[in-house]
């Protein structure tokens, strides 16, 4: 079915005609873009940390408040460099419950 004959069947839906034909423009898409950790600027916010260790923004501000990742406070801001994102994963690697599934995740 192309674009025009999607228009005519459900009307209304003009803005997700160019979303049916390019994934790019679909969220799922957008964030399954793998990141390398040499292109990382050298200082990150907790959006671009987020991406980069695939976690939920909740888990990335509790260990930006915990400490667990090193972070600069600038106001509101946080700010993370690069090396803070390496030494976290480099810590949790080292912890004794690392790589053991966690109960209700299977």
């Amino acid at each position: 079915m192309t674009g025009r004959e999607l228009q005519q069947t459900l009307p209304g839906l003009d803005r997700f005609v160019a979303d049916v034909r390019n994934p790019e423009h679909d969220r799922v898409v957008r964030k399954a873009k793998v990141i390398c950790y040499d292109r990382l600027p050298d200082v990150l916010t907790p959006k671009e940390v987020q991406a980069f260790l695939r976690l939920g923004r909740n888990a990335t501000y509790a260990a930006l408040q915990s400490g667990r990742i090193r972070n600069v406070r600038h106001g509101q801001k946080f700010l993370i460099p690069k090396a803070a994102v390496r030494e976290f994963l480099d810590r949790d690697a080292e912890h004794p419950r690392a790589g053991i599934p966690v109960k209700g995740t299977i």
